[in-house]
């Protein structure tokens, strides 16, 4: 699954697609806008630390 998550709303869309992927145990690839804030990738950096493995 390829999420890309629009620059308005990075935070809430990416935890908003990912959470289903999740639960699924689905591989995802969380790509961020180029112009997107830096909160897309602590989302990343939370998910690591929750324990959720990298790929």
């Amino acid at each position: 699954m390829r999420l890309v998550t629009p620059w308005i709303f990075a935070l809430a869309m990416g935890a908003r697609r990912i959470a289903p992927a999740v639960a699924a145990g689905c591989t995802m690839v969380f790509k961020p806008v180029a112009l997107t804030p830096v909160i897309s990738l602590a989302l990343v950096e939370i998910f690591r630390k929750a324990g959720l493995p990298d790929g």
